[in-house]
């Protein structure tokens, strides 16, 4: 007998598999940072971590060994362990960064590398940065969960370990259907499939009505696997989450907006019961309605 081998002094319960429990090391502070930054130009350095940088203001041109892009508010750029870049010819470029230790994604957060739609955001070629620019709509609440990121970092990050991660996937998540918006947009004069076309245009012309899989994919004269097949090869994501998005994405504009009550916003936007639309609305923005409201109140 080894022994250096490990023996659980507890006896598994009769006819149920033995089990190895593995520890997971604490979450340091360290694991998951989020800075601001302000930048009138840098030298050409290693990125050791994954770093999510979303500018918020100002121009600049970002280096990397790939070459320069004009870079400006909206923009995210998405880097990598091992990438080498630059800020240069900088005009008050300012921002945030979120910064998480390579060993979260062996780990906690392993299973986001094989997410379809997250795991473009941390793989790819290691010098090859991600590029995604956001829409105002896409910016008010990336921002929001990176400086929600930020607060979290005062309190010990072993109390509020769920806290940082949800809000960080909450991020993550808004960044990644962002870019899967992008890259439809910019195919959309060259459509995969004209379902795909006609039923968005149904979406955004009536997002208030009680829109079902099953009712969309008759209208079209497809079923309804084959239009969810449609959809995700054409934007990326299934047809109702992108219905779900939209009427998120509106609702806002509307809290921004207008003066309407938050029940009228959620009944426009087809989420009639005001529970609802705010447990809905909270799922996209990572807050209540009322909170976003007062959020863009300067």
């Amino acid at each position: 007998m080894n022994p250096n081998t490990r023996h659980d002094h507890q006896m598994p319960y009769a006819g149920s598999p033995q089990t190895t429990q593995v520890e997971s090391p604490p979450l340091r502070v360290s694991d998951l940072n989020v800075s601001r930054f302000a930048r009138s130009g840098s030298d050409l350095h290693l990125h050791e971590r994954f770093e999510i940088v979303l500018i918020t203001g100002g121009t600049g041109l970002h280096r990397t060994m790939t070459g320069y892009r004009r870079v400006g508010r909206g923009h995210v750029l998405l880097l990598r362990p091992g990438m080498w870049h630059s800020y240069e010819e900088c005009r008050d470029l300012a921002g945030l960064t979120c910064e998480a230790a390579p060993g979260l994604f062996d780990k906690e957060l392993a299973w986001i590398l094989e997410d379809p739609l997250l795991g473009l955001l941390f793989t790819e070629s290691v010098q090859t940065p991600n590029f995604i620019e956001l829409s105002d709509n896409d910016l008010s609440p990336a921002t929001i969960h990176l400086q929600e990121l930020r607060e979290l970092q005062r309190h010990s990050p072993v109390s509020h370990r769920a806290d940082l991660f949800g809000r960080f996937l909450l991020l993550a998540s808004c960044i990644a259907q962002a870019g899967a918006t992008r890259e439809a947009a910019l195919s959309i004069d060259v459509p995969d499939h004209p379902a795909v076309l006609t039923a968005i245009e149904m979406f955004n012309n009536d997002l208030s009505y009680d829109w079902t899989l099953a009712e969309l994919a008759g209208a079209l004269h497809l079923t309804q696997g084959h239009i969810v097949r449609l959809f995700k090869s054409g934007v990326g994501i299934p047809p109702m989450a992108y219905l779900f998005r939209q009427r998120a994405k509106k609702a806002a504009h509307l809290l921004k907006s207008t003066d309407a009550g938050v029940a009228e916003i959620g009944h426009a936007v087809g989420w009639t019961d005001p529970n609802y639309f705010t447990r809905r609305f909270r799922t996209y923005f990572g807050m209540s309605p009322t909170r976003y409201r007062e959020s863009q109140i300067s």
